[in-house]
């Protein structure tokens, strides 16, 4: 929530990055720490589309671009109502299984388009 460095709170900058993708900016606290951060959450198809076409312009350059893969396979099943099925279904939790620090494979192959 504040930069570790200058203690400056990062809410106006998200403030603006989810007004600009058409985003909720939400606090949460995690449970295992205790610690508060800022969450970025879109639940309107609309804004899904939005924010996959800001990253195939934008592609983020660190592992983050890893979760947002499996992200936006998830956000295209649900855009394309193929969430709804019993096999979709279990796609979308083996992919946010493999999320964040679950994550045991890393591709690279995105940084040879530097």
């Amino acid at each position: 929530m504040l930069d570790p460095i200058t203690s400056v709170s990062y809410y106006s900058i998200l403030l603006d990055i989810s007004k600009f993708l058409g985003c909720s900016l939400l606090t949460r606290k995690q449970l295992a720490t205790g610690r508060e951060y800022y969450t970025i959450t879109a639940s309107s198809k609309k804004y899904l589309s939005l924010i996959i076409s800001y990253f195939k312009a934008f592609p983020l350059l660190s592992y983050n671009i890893l979760d947002y893969k499996d992200w936006s396979i998830a956000a295209e099943l649900i855009i394309n109502y193929l969430h709804l099925d019993v096999q979709s279904k279990a796609s979308l939790d083996l992919l946010k299984s493999n999320m964040n620090r679950n994550r045991s494979y890393f591709n690279w192959e995105h940084l040879g388009n530097l």
